[in-house]
């Protein structure tokens, strides 16, 4: 019946992949059932001899708890394990309930389970008796998780700095203090040799590019020296003109 139920795939065609297990992807009703029929499965076949199965199936259940943890807290997932302990047999104490050994869960996911626990009893206690007594979280558990947190963001850190350093190395990790002093010294104390100055020449103007569109003539035409005309008061004493010999020319006493 089982080789007849197998479908088997048609010449030429490519066998369809397995459907991908997303944690992400999958709803609350999802997640329940999904945990519900691995946990099946390991209570059925604790001894099983494909360890790989079973590796992955604890890992499933552990991605899956975390999954839950997020969306409906601890009290649902708490819920969830209590009922399938319930269906596996009438008698918590049988076998099928000692079967299944949970997997070990982090320091930070136990804390938040105890904090979340003990609020929800300070609540029972508060209204049934009307004290407002609440658990609070210890120093040393506190202190540790703080210093969890501030260790983690300080490696963040400093791999975000060694990757700056390989991208773009700077000049203080280039060179020590001492090289880059003598650097600057030497710069600024540094003196042209003779060489130097041998292209140098302080009367060519035309290497300076401000000079180049300069005009001293103010007629607008180039090539050509204005001459300025010589004022008649300045020759008087030089040039004396004898007017009589001037044609058209009438001395003053005759008018």
């Amino acid at each position: 019946m089982s080789s007849q139920r197998r479908q088997t795939v048609p010449k030429g065609f490519l066998k369809p992949a397995k459907p991908k297990f997303d944690v992400k992807a999958m709803s609350t009703r999802q997640l329940q059932d999904h945990w519900r029929r691995n946990a099946n499965v390991l209570v059925t076949a604790p001894n099983s001899p494909n360890a790989t199965l079973m590796s992955r199936l604890q890992s499933e259940q552990k991605a899956i708890e975390a999954r839950l943890l997020e969306l409906v807290g601890v009290q649902e997932i708490q819920v969830m394990m209590q009922s399938m302990s319930v269906a596996d047999g009438s008698n918590m104490e049988g076998p099928s309930s000692r079967a299944y050994i949970a997997p070990e869960e982090s320091s930070t996911v136990s804390v938040k389970r105890r904090i979340i626990a003990g609020f929800s009893q300070s609540e029972e206690t508060m209204y049934k008796n009307g004290s407002t007594t609440t658990t609070a979280l210890g120093l040393q558990e506190a202190m540790d998780i703080e210093s969890k947190a501030h260790q983690a963001e300080r490696e963040k850190i400093q791999k975000e700095r060694e990757r700056g350093r390989k991208v773009m190395p700077s000049s203080s990790d280039a060179l020590t203090y001492q090289e880059r002093e003598e650097r600057i010294w030497a710069f600024m104390n540094y003196k042209p040799t003779d060489s130097d100055l041998e292209d140098e020449d302080e009367d060519d103007e035309d290497d300076d590019p401000a000079t180049w569109f300069d005009d001293d003539q103010d007629d607008g035409v180039k090539g050509q020296n204005i001459v300025d005309p010589d004022m008649p008061d300045d020759l008087a004493e030089l040039i004396r003109v004898d007017h009589s010999r001037v044609p058209g020319y009438y001395p003053s006493s005759y008018s």
